[in-house]
């Protein structure tokens, strides 16, 4: 599988995208908290500006990235799927929560208990699976 970087300016952030993930996805996985609102492009939270690179945007709506700021360079990246190494400007973002995501991680457990709470909410128990155990 292709992966790209992607740096942000100008808080000099870099990161892994994978071919086929947006560039938020990417973020949000490598533990970066970029200021977003739908993730599904309708917003406009996450705009920012291509200074470098090819990419592509999923559909997305013309009321959170107009037409006319789209032929300028702004991508919304909650959309944006990158196909090269790439650098883009932030607009909205705050630099000390930028840095205070956590990385997604992955675990494999083992449903312990479930509780009933309501009718349609249950309370999961997870054990922790060791390594190497499934």
């Amino acid at each position: 599988m292709a992966t790209h970087k992607v740096r942000f300016q100008p808080v000099n952030i870099e990161i892994e995208v994978n071919e086929g993930e947006t560039v938020l996805n990417a973020a949000f996985r490598q533990g970066v908290s970029l200021t977003h609102g739908c993730r599904e492009g309708q917003c406009g939270a996450c705009k920012s500006f291509l200074l470098d690179g090819d990419l592509e945007m999923k559909k997305y709506s013309t009321f959170a990235l107009p037409e006319y700021e789209s032929e300028e360079g702004y991508v919304l990246l909650c959309r944006s799927l990158v196909y090269s190494d790439a650098e883009v400007e932030l607009i909205n973002y705050d630099e000390d929560i930028l840095r205070l995501g956590i990385p997604i991680e992955t675990f494999t457990t083992t449903i312990a208990a479930i509780e009933t709470l309501t009718h349609d909410i249950r309370r999961l128990e997870l054990k922790l699976n060791e390594p190497g155990e499934d």
